[in-house]
């Protein structure tokens, strides 16, 4: 400054949370919505048959079901139909009218096959249907049996395509190997930070 003062500047930059939509009830959309709380989303449920204590990390519940009225969908929101079969085509036609990076549909492959081809059928352009964006069954494979398996393998594939990531294990990209001419214990154990023992008579 002209005076010989100095000013230092904090910037915080504000970003706002992603979003996470979830058409549907029931034990796989309610573990989903905590999971997506842990994770940082900001959490949207909308389904007839939702309520707030069975969601209570949610940010919002609405029960408008097929409505869809109060809904906005951006390029920061993440789409899980989890809805069994009830409407389930009519939310994901929803859903790909905007441009989430994220739209899956949780469900057998025979079932989401179907609704794919019904979508198609009835107008839906084919481009929407096959892109990237689209994940029909949802979910990485994990095995996963139970309604928690199945949230956290649909939770995982949202935090993979946020992030670009390959989905790949992290022993094989960036696994360890046993190095050929050894260490020495001593330099382990300063680098390890480990103290030898101290002995007392």
């Amino acid at each position: 400054m002209p005076c010989g003062g100095h000013m230092r500047v904090y910037i915080e930059p504000y970003l706002p949370k992603p979003m996470l939509l979830i058409f549907g009830h029931g034990r796989i959309a309610e573990t989903l919505a905590r999971l997506g709380h842990i994770m940082g989303f900001a959490v949207t449920v909308n389904d007839p048959g939702a309520n707030k204590e069975s969601f209570p990390t949610a940010d919002q519940v609405l029960t408008e079901g097929a409505g869809y009225g109060n809904l906005e969908i951006s390029s920061n929101s993440y789409v899980v139909i989890a809805t069994q079969h009830k409407g389930d085509h009519l939310s994901m036609a929803r859903a790909l009218e905007d441009n989430a990076p994220y739209v899956a549909l949780i469900a057998s492959k025979k079932r989401a096959q179907l609704v794919i081809d019904y979508l198609a059928a009835t107008g839906v352009p084919r481009e929407k249907l096959s892109g990237a964006r689209v994940h029909a069954p949802a979910g990485l494979d994990l095995g996963a049996q139970t309604p928690e398996e199945i949230a956290l393998s649909v939770i995982s594939e949202i935090v993979a395509v946020r992030r670009s990531a390959s989905c790949r294990p992290l022993a094989e990209l960036k696994g360890i190997r046993l190095s050929e001419d050894g260490m020495d214990v001593e330099e382990a154990k300063q680098m390890l930070g480990i103290c030898s023992p101290v002995f007392r008579e």
